[in-house]
C-alpha cells in the first residue's frame, strides 16, 4: 500500500438504530452480514476501480470483498469475513495510515494537524465513566470545536507504522509534509489557517517539518504557503535539548520504537542543525503565531510487554527529559506559555475540567479565536453560500446534496439489540438519503438489484481497551449476538486513569480485536481460592495478635472482677445514655466526664454490655495508664476494626483488613479513614453501630488524644450507618481542648459530679449494701450485720466517689481477716472536713496499715516497708503492666517476696501466677497511684513514694537486666539476612522475656524521670556508659526484633539531649554518633536486625565512632570495604511515601509536624523526629504545589492546580474548608504572622487575600502580566511580597491593597521570595539561576548571589537570619550567609531538581523537597562545604575489573572514565575526553589498554598506568554501545547502532575491517576464548558469527523472534549462547550454525547469558527479575527444547558489556565470581548481595549498586549517585 494513502479501520459499535430508518427500504429486511469495512483517503488522482481491485486482490490474495471508489476515498467491504493477511497490510483498527479527519466541522475555519507520540491515541486514552474518550475533542470547547477540523498524523499507532521506508526523524517530517499537501489540495484548502498540535516525539516531527519547509517543496504544493498559514503551535512533552535515549529505551521496550530511539539519539551535531534550521524557519516565516509547551512534570513509567495482555506500565518512574527545556531558545519568547503541568489525558473530562485542560483549551481557544476575527474581517461582506466547500463534506457526501449536520460520519444504520450495525452502502452516492446521527450518518440506498449490507462506526465510546469495559460476540448468532461485557482490571492491568505519561503508558493490545465473527481476546483474573475465607481468618487471627490490644474490650480477659451497675442504680443516667443511642439524630459522642472514683468506666462497662445484647455494640476500648498499648494509641483503630470485623456487623472492615496488610503501620488518620470510614460508608442493613471508649484522659499522648476526638467527630456525616460514639474521662485539658474543636450538635456532655448528691448517695448505698450483704452470707455473719446505721456512715465517708465503697468492701472482706474489726477500723477513722479525697486518701492508709505495719514487730516492719517501696513503688510508676514473675526479674528479687507483698495488697491491686494463667499486675484505680507519688495526700512518710528516687532505681535495675541478658545474635539467627517479619514471634518471647523487652524499652524514659544530672563519675551515669561501650549494637538489635525502631529513634535523641557537658566526652561522642547511625541506617535494620553488623556498621562512614568502637563486630567474612565517606554529611534523614515529585515543605512553628505537597495530589504531615508519616490529606483533585502552616498551627493552607486552596486541620487530617475564587491554578499560599490573613498566588495573574477565620476573600491584587509564582508576608504583616514569571517582584499593603514598589532585575521568571525574620532583607529566586537580595524599604538590590547551574526554584531564610537556604533544578540546595553573600555549603544528595526548602523554627532543621518524590532532612550547623566526595557525578553506566584485578574502571552519565584502586578504594584517575555519556569499558587482556565506548559515536583506548588517551577510534557513525578485546589483545571489536561492528588494531588506531550484515543496530560482541570467531547479537533478532582474520561473516544464526541482547561462548568454543527478547536462550554450535537447544520459560526477555569458568553450567537472567542454572550436558543430551524449572541458585557472572546490569531493583543482575568454584554462588537482587539463596548485605539506599564487577572475592559495585564502593568477602567463611 502506498505511504501516502489513507486508511481507516472502524469497528462495530452498539448504536441504537434510528427512529424510521426502516422506511429508507421497501425491500424485505435481510439478515445483517457483520464484517469490517475499510476506507481508504487520498488515493491519487487517475486511480481506477479496477486498478484499485486489481492491487487489493493481488495484496490479500483473494477477491471476496466489495469496492466503491469515489473521488480520492475508497470503501471495502469484507461479506464473507476477514482475510487472514488483512493485518499483514492493514494492521488492525487501532492503526491509523496518513492524516485522517479525527472530527470536524462541515465549514471550518483553521484545520488543526495532531502529530503523535510513539503510542499516541486519539480514542481510549483515558475514561470517564468506564468509556473511552477523545482526549482532542475535548480539549476544544463546543463552540470552538465548530469552527475546526482536527486531522491527525500517527495517532493511534506506533509513528514508523506510517511510512514504509527506514523511519528516521527526516522520513517522519517528509512523510507529514507529504499528508499535509495531500489533505489540502482542493482550493479552498490552500488558504485556510493551520494549527500544529506536537504529542510527545511527535514534536519533534513538527519541529523537523516546520523546517525542511523552509527550504523544500514536496508533491507539488508549496510547503513554504502552508508554513506561512501556520498560527499556532502547540507542544507536549519532549524538550529542545534533547532525550536521554538509555532511558528513553527503558521506557519503551519494543522493538517497533527502535527507530525512534536511534533518531532521538542521532547526536549532539543532528540537534543542533534541527533545532537551528527550526529556529530560522520560525523567526523568518511565522508572524504572530502562537507557540505554547505543555511539559510533563511526572516521570513516565517504564513499560513492558507481556503475554496476553499487551504493553503494561511496570510502575518504575523514569525522567527521560530534563524539566525546563521545552521553551528556551524559542523565537517570541514573551509569548510563550511554559507550564509546569502534568498533562494526563485520564482526568475526567468534561464533568470535571482537570487544570491541564483548563490551559489547553484556554490556549487553543486563543488561537482559533484569532483566525475567526481575521475571517470574519476579511469576508465581512461576503455571503454565506459563496464560502468554500469543505472537502470533508465533499468526501463524506460526495453528490452535494444538502446533509444535515454531523461530526465526521460515516455511512450506518444500526439495530442495538442485536450489537450489529446493518447498514446499505451505495455505489449510487447521487441517490443518497441521509439522516443526522450522533457520531453518524445513516447512508440508505437502492441500487438496481445491486444490495450491500456493511459494518461501520464512527463512536469511538465503544472501542475495546484494556483497563476499560469491552465487548465480546457470539460467533453463532446470526441476527442476535450476545454480549459479555469483561472488565479487565487486573493487579498488573491498572485503570488508564491512573497513568502519568499517556503515550508511554498506553498498552498494545496482543492480536486482533475485532468483532463479529470473531472473539475478542482479553486477559481475565484469575478466580478467587477456594481457600479464600480461611485465609482472611488467618490473616484476622495474625492482625489480632500482632496490631490489636487483647485487653482493651469490655469484656476482656483483664476486665474480670470489674463490676457493672447494679440494678436500680444509675437508672436515669442510664436511661438518659440509652435514649441518646436510639435517637435518630442528634449528636454523634456522648461525653461522659466526671472526677477520679465517680464510676464512669463502671457505667461504660454496663452500656457496652447492654449494647452488646443488642448487638448494636461495634467495639469498645478501655485506656488504663501504665498498662502499655492501653496507654497509648498506637493500636487504638486497629483494635477497634478488629472487633469491628469479629462482630459480624461491619464485613467491610473485614475485607478493609485484608486489603490494607500494611495499615497497622500508617498513621491513625489512614487507619480511622481505611478501616473504619469508608468501609462504614459502604451499603450496609445495619442502621446504628456504637462505640465505647473509656478513660481516655489515661491516654499518654496528650496530642494522640485530641486527634481521636476529631477523628471520631467525622462519625457525625457517616450514612448509611449510624454510628455513635460513648466517650469516658476526667475532665482533663487535652479532652476539654478536643472536644471545644467539636461542634456542640456532634456532641453531647454529661459532668457526673454535677449529678445531685442524693442520687449518687441513693447508688451508693444500694451498692454498699449489696457488697456487704455477699461478705455477709460468704463469712456467714450475722444476718443485723452490717447495721443501718454504719451504711449510712460508710456512704457519709464516700462523698460521692464509688471507688471510696469500692475499695472498703474490699478492704472488709480480704480473706483471714475479721471483716466486723476490719468495718470499725474503717469507721473509727475520721478526717476533718477538707477535699473530696479526704476520706479516700484515709482508707489508703489504712489499708497499707493493716498491710505492713499493724500487728508486727519492727524489725518485720522495716523489712516489709523496703520490700513495700521496691516493689509498690515500681508498680506505680511502670510504663507497662508486668507479671509478679517478670517484675521480679527486673527488680532481682525473689517471686515469693513479691507474692507476699502483693497479696496483703488485694484491697488496691489483682495479680496471678497461676502457670499459664499468669495475669500482669493491675491498679484496681488509678487513684491509688495517684495517692502513693503525691505527699501531700499520702502524708505517712512510711508509705509516701518519691517518684524521682523510683524512677532512678528502675532504671538501675533495666540497665542492670540487660546488662546480663543481651548479647549479638540474640534469638540464634545464624543468617544475616534473616528477616525480622519472618522471625516466630514464639522465639522472640523465649529468648527476649517480657523483662528485657520491658527494660529496653522504658530505660531512657525511667532515666528521663529520674531527673538525675547525667555527669562523669555519678552511678547512673556511669553505668549508662558501661553499657553502650559494651551492648549498644546488641539494643539496636533488640529494638528490630521488638519491631520498635519508631521509638528508638526517640530514645537514642533523648539520651543524646540528657547528656550534658558535664557527661563524659567520649559518652557524649557516642551518643552523638548514635543519633546519626540510628537515622542513616535504621531502614535497614527495621528490615533484618543481624544487617546491623553486616552492612549498618560496615557501610557506616569510616570515621564514625560508632564504627570503630563496635570494629569487631564486622563479620570475620567481611574482610575490607572501602569507597565509603570519611564522616556523617548534612544529610539527617529522607522521607518517603509520595508517589509523586514533591513541590513544597513547610514546618509547623513548633517544629512538630512537617508538611509535604506532592503532584500525586496529595498533601502529607511528617514526624521530623522520627520520619514517620502522620497522615495524608487527600481532597485535591489536581497537583498539590503548596503548603502553609498558620502560626498557631491549628491551620494547614495548600494550594493545587484544580484552582482552588484548602485549609486542613493538622490534628485529624480533615479538611475544614475550600476556598475557590482563582480561575487558574494556585501556585502558592502564606499565612500572615498573626494568621488573620492567607496570600494566594495564581496562574491567573492576581493574589488573592482571604480571612481564613470565615473562607471569604478580601481583596484580590491585580498588577502583574504573567502568572504569580510566590506570595510572602513580612514578619510584622505590613508588607506582602509577590513573585511572579513577567520577571518582576511586587511589594503590596495588605491593608489596602496598594501596590507599593516593583522591583526588577532578574532576567527571566521568579519562583520565589521569602523576608528574613527581622523584615530587613527580602530574598528572590529566579530561573535566570540567581538569589537577589532586595531592601524592602528602598526597593534596591543589595546583592546577587550566584553559583547554582540551573533554575533556582525556592528560597528561605533561617529564623535568626543568619542563614539563606537556595533550591535550585540543578539538584542541589545552597546555604548563604546574607550578610556577605558568600555561599557556605552546599547539599547534595537528591537525584531530581529541588522544589522547596524550609527551616523549622528553632533552626536546627533543614527540609528540601525535590521531584525525586522524596523529602530530606539536613542538619544546616554541620552543612558547611566539605571535600568532595570521590566519585562521578552522575550514574555509572558500567564497571569491569582488569583481568589481574588491581584495576577498576568506572563508565559513567557524567561522560568520563574513572580508574581506581580496589584494594584501597580511592580514585586513581579520572579520564576526561568523551563528548556523550560512556556506555561500556573493557579492559585488555595484558592490562596494558582500556577500551571505552560512548554515546559520542567514538571509542576511546586509554593507558590505565597513566591516564592518558592513547587513541581515539572514529568511524561509527551512530552511539558505541560494546566492546571487546581478542584474547591475544591484537584485536578489539566494537558494536554500535549503525549497525555494524567494527574491528580496530589497538596498537595503531586504524579499523581493520567494517562488518557490515546487521539490518539493525549491534547489541553486543564477544570473541570466542581462541580468538579465531566473533559473535554479534543485534537488535535484528539474529546473531552472527565473523572471521576476526578476514571480517567476513561465516553464519547467520536466525531462530529468535525479538531482539538479541546477549552472546557468550563457552570455554572450549563449542557452544555458544544467545539470550533474547523472545523470552529464549539459544545454544548454537558454532562450527555449523545449527541450534542445538532452545530454553523456553521465562515470562520477560532474557538479558544475559554466560558459562561458568569450567563451562558445565549456564546461567541466564531475564528481566522477569529470575536468574536460572542449568546443567549443559543436561540440556544437550535430552530434548532440543528445555522448559525453564524453577529458579536456581544465581552465580556471579562478569559482563564486559552492562546492559543488563541497568536495572538492579526491582530487578537481579548477574556476574561471574572467577575465584571461586561453580557452586560458589553470589548475586545482586533487589538491593541485596546474597550468597545462593541466603541474603548477605543490604547496602544502604543511597549505596544501592546500579552495576557490578567481580575479581576472585573483591566485588567493586557503581551506584546511581556516581559512587563506586568495593566489598572484599572471604566467602568460605559465611556460615
Amino acid at each position: 500500500m502506498p505511504d501516502f494513502w489513507r486508511l481507516d479501520l472502524w469497528r462495530c459499535a452498539p448504536v441504537r438504530e434510528p427512529a424510521g430508518a426502516a422506511s429508507h427500504s421497501n425491500r424485505p429486511r435481510q439478515p445483517p452480514t457483520r464484517f469490517r469495512t475499510l476506507r481508504i483517503r487520498s488515493i491519487p488522482l487517475g486511480v481506477t476501480e479496477d486498478e484499485l481491485k486489481t492491487l487489493l486482490k493481488m495484496m490479500l490474495g483473494s477477491d471476496g470483498f466489495v469496492l466503491s471508489l469515489s473521488g480520492a476515498m475508497a470503501t471495502v467491504g469484507f461479506p464473507k469475513g476477514n482475510p487472514a493477511n488483512l493485518s499483514d497490510y492493514f494492521p488492525g483498527a487501532s492503526y491509523f495510515l496518513g492524516t485522517p479527519s479525527l472530527f470536524g466541522a462541515q465549514k471550518p475555519a483553521v484545520n488543526v494537524f495532531a502529530v503523535a507520540g510513539l503510542a499516541g491515541r486519539a480514542y481510549g486514552s483515558r475514561s470517564v465513566r468506564g468509556q473511552p474518550r477523545m482526549w482532542l475533542r475535548e480539549a476544544f470547547p463546543i463552540e470552538i470545536g465548530e469552527h475546526m477540523r482536527v486531522l491527525t498524523f500517527g495517532y493511534d499507532m506506533g509513528l514508523r507504522d506510517n511510512i514504509v521506508t527506514i523511519p528516521t526523524l527526516q522520513t517522519y517530517a517528509r512523510s507529514l509534509l507529504q499528508s499535509i499537501c495531500l489533505a489540502r489540495t482542493e482550493a479552498n484548502e490552500r488558504g485556510r489557517p493551520v494549527i500544529f498540535i506536537g504529542h510527545s516525539l511527535g514534536r519533534l516531527v513538527i519541529k523537523q517539518a516546520l523546517a525542511d519547509a523552509s527550504r523544500l517543496s514536496v508533491g507539488g504544493d508549496s510547503d513554504q504557503a502552508n508554513l506561512s498559514l501556520c498560527v499556532g503551535l502547540f507542544f507536549f512533552g519532549v524538550p529542545d535539548r534533547g532525550v536521554d535515549p538509555q532511558r528513553l529505551r527503558t521506557l519503551i521496550r519494543d522493538q517497533n520504537d527502535v527507530h525512534v530511539i536511534h533518531n532521538l539519539s542521532e547526536g549532539c551535531e543532528f540537534w543542533r542543525s534541527s533545532y537551528d534550521c527550526f529556529l530560522r524557519a520560525t523567526k523568518s516565516n511565522l508572524d504572530g503565531f502562537q507557540i505554547v509547551s505543555f511539559f510533563e512534570i511526572g516521570g513516565a513509567e517504564a513499560v513492558n510487554t507481556l503475554p496476553d495482555v499487551g504493553w503494561m506500565a511496570s510502575g518504575e518512574l523514569i525522567g527521560a527529559i530534563a524539566r525546563k527545556g521545552a521553551t528556551r531558545g524559542l523565537p517570541n519568547e514573551a509569548k510563550h506559555q511554559h507550564v509546569t503541568i502534568d498533562v494526563d489525558h485520564s482526568v475526567e473530562l468534561p464533568d470535571s475540567c482537570g487544570h491541564d485542560y483548563v490551559i489547553v483549551r484556554e490556549r487553543l481557544s486563543e488561537s482559533v479565536r484569532n483566525v475567526l476575527k481575521r475571517r470574519n474581517d476579511m469576508q465581512a461582506h461576503r455571503s454565506e453560500d459563496e464560502q468554500s466547500v469543505s472537502p470533508c463534506d465533499e468526501l463524506s457526501n460526495p453528490s452535494g446534496k444538502q446533509q444535515e449536520n454531523f461530526q465526521g460520519g460515516v455511512v450506518m444504520m444500526v439495530e442495538q439489540d442485536a450489537f450489529d450495525i446493518e447498514a446499505v452502502a451505495s455505489m449510487n452516492p447521487s441517490r443518497n438519503e441521509q439522516k443526522n446521527l450522533q457520531g453518524g450518518v445513516v447512508m440508505v440506498v437502492e441500487q438496481d438489484g445491486f444490495h450491500i449490507e456493511a459494518v461501520a462506526s464512527q463512536n469511538p465510546s465503544n472501542l475495546p481497551s484494556i483497563g476499560h469495559q469491552a465487548s465480546r460476540c457470539s460467533s453463532n448468532s446470526s441476527s442476535h449476538t450476545t454480549t459479555q461485557i469483561s472488565n479487565i482490571l487486573t493487579g498488573s492491568s491498572r485503570a488508564y486513569k491512573n497513568a502519568k505519561h499517556n503515550e508511554l503508558n498506553y498498552p498494545k493490545i496482543q492480536g486482533s480485536v475485532t468483532f463479529g465473527d470473531t472473539y475478542t481476546n482479553h486477559y481475565h483474573p484469575p478466580e478467587p481460592d477456594s481457600g479464600r475465607d480461611a485465609q482472611k481468618e488467618e490473616m484476622l487471627r495474625s492482625f489480632a495478635a500482632e496490631y490489636c490490644a487483647n485487653d482493651a474490650p469490655f469484656d476482656s480477659c483483664g476486665s474480670n472482677g470489674k463490676s457493672k451497675c447494679l440494678e436500680y442504680t444509675r437508672v436515669d443516667l442510664l436511661e438518659k445514655i440509652m435514649e441518646w443511642s436510639e435517637a435518630s439524630d442528634g449528636a454523634c459522642i456522648f461525653w461522659l466526664n466526671g472526677m477520679a472514683g465517680t464510676g464512669k468506666s463502671t457505667i461504660a462497662r454496663t452500656v457496652a454490655g447492654k449494647w452488646a445484647s443488642e448487638r448494636r455494640l461495634g467495639a469498645s476500648f478501655f485506656f488504663s495508664r501504665g498498662e502499655g498499648y492501653l496507654a497509648r494509641a498506637s493500636r487504638f483503630f486497629t483494635t477497634i476494626a478488629y472487633q469491628l470485623a469479629r462482630s459480624g456487623l461491619a464485613p467491610a472492615v473485614r475485607e478493609a483488613i485484608c486489603a490494607y496488610p500494611d495499615i497497622p503501620r500508617k498513621n491513625m488518620s489512614e487507619q480511622w479513614k481505611h478501616l473504619i470510614l469508608e468501609p462504614l460508608s459502604q451499603p450496609s442493613q445495619m442502621q446504628s453501630l456504637i462505640l465505647v471508649i473509656d478513660a481516655l484522659d489515661e491516654c499518654d499522648d496528650e496530642a494522640d488524644v485530641e486527634q481521636i476526638l476529631g477523628l471520631l467527630s467525622q462519625a457525625k456525616s457517616l450514612t448509611p450507618v449510624r454510628l455513635r460514639i460513648f466517650v469516658t474521662s476526667r475532665p482533663e485539658t487535652p479532652v476539654r481542648y478536643g472536644f471545644q474543636d467539636i461542634q456542640e450538635a456532634t456532641r453531647q456532655e454529661f459532668v457526673l459530679h454535677n449529678v445531685a448528691n442524693a442520687i449518687i448517695d441513693q447508688d451508693i448505698y444500694v451498692f454498699l449494701l449489696h457488697e456487704l450483704s455477699r461478705i455477709q452470707k460468704r463469712r456467714r455473719l450475722s444476718n443485723e450485720w452490717p447495721d443501718r446505721e454504719k451504711l449510712h456512715r460508710l456512704v457519709q465517708k464516700a462523698d460521692g466517689l464509688f471507688i471510696y465503697a469500692t475499695t472498703v468492701c474490699r478492704f472488709i472482706g480480704c480473706k483471714d481477716n475479721v471483716p466486723q474489726d476490719r468495718l470499725a477500723s474503717v469507721l473509727e477513722e475520721s478526717v476533718e472536713d477538707g477535699s473530696s479525697t479526704k476520706q479516700l486518701d484515709l482508707i489508703y492508709t489504712t489499708v497499707l496499715d493493716h498491710a505492713v505495719i499493724k500487728g508486727r514487730e519492727p524489725q518485720t516492719q522495716q523489712i516489709l516497708l523496703q520490700r513495700f517501696r521496691r516493689i509498690v513503688g515500681s508498680i506505680v510508676i511502670l510504663s507497662d503492666s508486668l507479671t509478679a514473675r517478670a517484675l521480679a526479674q527486673l527488680l532481682g528479687t525473689q517471686l515469693t517476696e513479691v507474692e507476699q507483698t502483693l497479696d496483703s495488697l488485694s484491697s488496691v491491686l489483682t495479680f496471678s501466677v497461676s502457670g499459664s494463667q499468669e495475669s500482669p499486675i493491675r491498679l484496681l484505680h488509678l487513684s491509688f497511684r495517684d495517692f502513693l507519688l503525691d505527699d501531700q495526700r499520702c502524708q505517712d512518710p512510711h508509705f509516701s513514694i518519691v517518684g524521682n528516687d523510683a524512677h532512678k532505681d528502675l532504671a538501675l535495675s533495666c540497665l542492670t537486666l540487660m546488662s546480663r541478658s543481651l548479647k549479638e545474635d540474640v534469638c540464634s539467627l545464624r543468617h544475616p539476612g534473616s528477616l525480622t517479619s519472618e522471625v516466630d514471634p514464639s522465639t522472640i518471647r523465649r529468648c527476649l522475656p517480657q523483662e528485657v523487652q520491658y527494660a529496653c524499652r522504658y530505660w531512657v524514659d525511667h532515666i528521663r524521670h529520674s531527673n538525675v544530672t547525667l555527669c562523669d563519675g555519678g552511678t547512673l551515669h556511669d553505668l549508662v556508659h558501661a553499657f553502650l561501650k559494651q551492648h549498644l549494637l546488641h539494643l539496636f538489635e533488640v529494638w528490630s526484633l521488638m519491631g520498635i525502631m519508631h521509638d528508638a529513634v526517640l530514645m537514642v535523641k533523648l539520651l543524646d539531649s540528657m547528656l550534658t557537658p558535664k557527661a563524659n566526652h567520649s559518652l557524649r561522642a557516642m551518643s552523638r554518633d548514635a543519633v546519626r547511625f540510628i537515622l542513616n541506617t535504621r531502614a535497614i535494620i527495621e528490615i533484618a536486625p543481624l544487617q546491623l553488623y553486616c552492612a549498618a556498621l560496615p557501610f557506616s562512614p569510616s570515621g564514625a565512632i560508632l564504627r570503630n568502637h563496635f570494629a569487631d563486630s564486622v563479620p570475620s567474612w567481611i574482610i575490607d570495604l572501602t569507597g565509603v565517606p570519611e564522616d556523617w554529611d548534612s544529610l539527617m534523614q529522607v522521607l518517603e511515601g509520595h508517589s509523586g515529585g514533591v513541590s513544597a515543605v513547610a514546618f509547623s512553628h513548633d517544629g512538630k509536624l512537617l508538611a509535604s505537597a506532592s503532584a500525586d495530589k496529595t498533601v502529607r504531615l511528617w514526624d521530623p523526629t522520627t520520619g514517620t508519616c502522620r497522615a495524608t490529606l487527600e481532597g485535591h483533585w489536581d497537583r498539590v504545589g503548596a503548603v502553609a502552616f498558620s502560626p498557631d498551627g491549628k491551620l494547614l493552607a495548600s494550594a493545587s492546580a484544580d484552582t482552588t486552596v484548602r485549609l486542613w486541620d493538622p490534628a485529624t487530617g480533615t479538611c475544614r474548608a475550600t476556598l475557590e475564587g482563582h480561575s487558574k491554578w494556585v501556585s502558592a499560599v502564606a499565612f500572615s504572622h498573626d494568621g488573620k490573613l492567607l496570600a494566594s498566588a495564581s496562574a491567573d495573574t492576581t493574589v488573592r487575600l482571604w480571612d481564613p477565620a470565615t473562607g471569604t476573600c478580601r481583596a484580590t491584587l491585580e498588577g502583574h502580566s504573567q502568572w504569580v509564582s510566590a506570595v510572602a508576608f513580612s514578619h510584622d504583616g505590613k508588607l506582602l511580597a509577590s513573585a511572579s514569571n513577567d520577571r518582576t517582584v511586587r511589594l503590596w499593603d495588605p491593608a489596602t491593597g496598594t501596590c507599593r514598589a516593583t522591583l526588577e532585575g532578574h532576567s527571566d521568571c521568579v519562583n520565589a521570595v521569602a523576608f528574613s525574620h527581622d523584615g530587613k532583607l527580602l530574598a528572590s529566586a529566579s530561573d535566570d539561576r540567581t538569589v537577589r537580595l532586595w531592601d524592602p524599604a528602598t526597593g534596591t538590590c543589595r546583592a546577587t548571589l550566584e553559583g547554582h547551574s540551573d533554575c533556582v526554584n525556592a528560597v528561605a531564610f533561617s529564623h535568626d537570619g543568619k542563614l539563606l537556604a537556595s533550591a535550585s533544578d540543578d539538584r542541589t540546595v545552597r546555604l548563604w550567609d546574607p550578610a556577605t553573600g558568600t555561599c557556605r555549603a552546599t547539599l547534595e544528595g537528591h537525584s531530581q531538581w529541588v522544589s522547596a526548602v524550609a527551616f523549622s523554627h528553632d533552626g536546627k532543621l533543614l527540609a528540601s523537597a525535590s521531584a525525586d518524590t522524596t523529602v530530606r532532612l539536613w542538619d544546616p550547623a554541620t552543612g558547611t562545604c566539605r571535600a568532595t566526595l570521590e566519585g562521578h557525578s552522575q550514574c555509572v553506566s558500567a564497571v569491569a575489573f582488569s583481568h589481574d584485578g588491581k584495576l577498576l574502571a568506572s563508565a559513567s552519565y557524567d561522560k568520563t572514565v574513572r580508574l581506581w584502586d580496589p584494594a584501597t578504594g580511592t580514585c586513581r584517575a579520572t579520564l576526561e575526553g568523551h563528548s556523550d555519556l560512556v556506555w561500556a569499558v573493557a579492559f585488555s587482556h595484558d592490562g596494558k589498554l582500556l577500551a571505552s565506548a560512548s554515546y559520542d559515536e567514538t571509542v576511546r583506548l586509554w593507558d590505565p598506568a597513566t591516564g592518558t588517551c592513547r587513541a581515539t577510534l572514529e568511524g561509527h557513525s551512530r552511539f558505541v554501545n560494546a566492546v571487546a578485546f581478542s584474547p591475544d589483545g591484537k584485536l578489539l571489536a566494537s558494536a554500535s547502532y549503525d549497525k555494524t561492528v567494527r574491528l580496530w588494531d589497538p596498537a595503531t588506531g586504524t579499523c581493520r575491517a567494517t562488518l557490515e550484515g546487521h539490518s539493525d543496530c549491534v547489541n553486543a560482541v564477544a570473541f570466542s576464548f581462541d580468538g579465531k570467531l566473533l559473535a554479534s547479537a543485534s537488535y535484528d533478532k539474529t546473531v552472527r558469527l565473523w572471521d576476526p582474520a578476514t571480517g567476513t561473516c561465516r553464519a547467520t544464526l536466525e531462530g529468535h523472534s525479538d531482539w538479541v541482547r546477549a552472546v557468550a561462548f563457552s570455554p572450549d568454543g563449542k557452544l555458544l549462547a544467545s539470550a533474547s527478547d523472545d523470552t529464549t536462550v539459544r545454544l548454537w554450535d558454532p562450527a555449523t550454525g545449527t541450534c542445538r537447544a532452545t530454553l523456553e520459560g521465562h515470562s520477560k526477555g532474557v538479558r544475559a547469558v554466560a558459562f561458568s569458568p569450567d563451562g558445565k553450567l549456564l546461567l541466564v537472567t531475564s528481566w522477569d527479575n529470575t536468574v536460572h542454572c542449568f546443567d549443559v550436558e543436561e540440556i544437550l543430551s535430552t530434548v532440543n527444547t528445555v522448559a525453564v524449572s524453577n529458579p536456581f541458585i544465581p552465580i556471579v557472572l562478569h559482563f564486559n558489556r552492562c546492559e543488563a546490569l541497568m536495572e538492579v531493583a526491582p530487578g537481579t543482575d548477574i556476574g561471574f565470581n572467577l575465584g571461586t568454584s561453580s557452586q560458589s554462588i553470589l548475586s545482586l537482587s533487589g538491593g541485596w548481595v546474597t550468597l545462593g539463596k541466603q541474603k548477605l548485605l543490604l547496602p544502604p539506599s543511597d549505596l544501592r549498586p546500579h552495576v557490578f564487577a567481580v575479581y576472585n572475592n573483591v566485588v567493586a559495585l557503581g551506584c546511581q549517585s556516581g559512587r563506586v564502593w568495593f566489598v572484599k568477602l572471604d566467602l568460605d567463611g559465611i556460615a
